[in-house]
C-alpha cells in the first residue's frame, strides 16, 4: 500500500510539474507575442514618422543651383501664364539629358527650368527670368518643371506615372518657388498649371484635350486635375 501511495504522490508531482511547465510556456508565448506586437508598433511608428517627414518636407527640398550654360542675367521680367509639368520619358540623369539637348538638338539653353531626379534632388537648370525650350510657341510666358521618368522602366514607349514620393514633393517645391517668384511682379491668380500634353490641338473644339487628341503623353498624369487646388488659392499662396 505504501508503495502504491508513493507512486500516486509521484504521479501528482509530475502532473504539477507538467502544469507548471505549460504555464511557463504560455507565459513565454505571451512575451513573444508582446515582443512581436511591440516590433509591429515600432514599424508602424517608423512608417508614420517617415510619412510625417515627407509631408513636412513637401516644399523644403534644397535646390542645386548649378548652371552649366552660359547665362546672361537680364533685368527684364517675364509675364508668366503657364507652369508646365514634363517627364523626361527616360531614366537618364541630368548629364545625359543635357548632353542630348546640346549634341543632338543643338540647343543653346535647357529644355526645362527645373529637373527632379528619382531621389527628389532638384536641379535648377535656368534662371526663371530666362526662356527655355519646353513647349514650342509657348515658352516666352512659361516656366518648365520636369521629373525624370514618366515611362515604363522596361519599355520607354509605354507612358506611366512613375513619380516617386520625393519627386511629387519636388514638383510641388518647384511650383511654389515659381509662384513666389512670379508673385513679386504680377497677379498670379490667372497662371495655369498643366502638363505638356495639354498643349495638344483641341480638334473637336470642346475645350478639353482628350486622350485621342494628345500629340504626346507627357507628363503621364493629369497635371491640371492634380494641381488645380493650388491655383484656387490665387494670390493667397
Amino acid at each position: 500500500m505504501r508503495g502504491l501511495r508513493s507512486e500516486m504522490r509521484e504521479a501528482r508531482d509530475e502532473k504539477r510539474e507538467t502544469r507548471c511547465e505549460m504555464l511557463e510556456t504560455r507565459d513565454e508565448m505571451r512575451e513573444t507575442r508582446s515582443e512581436k506586437g511591440e516590433a509591429r508598433r515600432e514599424k508602424r511608428e517608423t512608417r508614420d514618422e517617415k510619412a510625417d517627414h515627407s509631408i513636412t518636407q513637401l516644399i523644403s527640398y534644397s535646390i542645386t543651383q548649378s548652371y552649366k550654360y552660359t547665362i546672361t542675367m537680364i533685368s527684364k521680367i517675364r509675364y508668366i501664364k503657364h507652369l508646365v509639368i514634363h517627364c523626361s520619358a527616360g531614366y537618364a540623369g541630368r548629364d545625359g539629358i543635357e548632353r542630348f539637348w546640346k549634341e543632338r538638338l543643338k540647343w543653346k539653353v535647357p529644355g526645362y527650368h527645373f529637373l527632379i531626379e528619382v531621389d527628389g534632388l532638384i536641379h535648377q537648370l535656368l534662371s526663371l527670368d530666362q526662356v527655355s525650350n519646353g513647349v514650342r510657341g509657348y515658352n516666352q510666358h512659361a516656366i518648365h518643371i520636369c521629373y525624370v521618368g514618366g515611362v515604363h522602366p522596361n519599355n520607354v514607349h509605354l507612358a506611366m506615372d512613375t513619380r516617386t514620393e520625393q519627386q511629387q514633393a519636388g514638383i510641388l517645391n518647384c511650383i511654389f518657388q515659381s509662384l513666389e517668384w512670379a508673385k513679386q511682379f504680377q497677379d498670379i491668380s490667372a497662371i495655369k498649371i498643366l502638363g505638356h500634353r495639354d498643349f495638344s490641338p483641341d480638334k473637336n473644339g470642346n475645350g478639353i484635350i482628350e486622350p485621342w487628341e494628345r500629340i504626346k503623353e507627357c507628363p503621364s498624369f493629369e497635371a491640371i486635375l492634380e494641381y488645380q487646388w493650388i491655383m484656387k488659392r490665387g494670390n493667397s499662396i
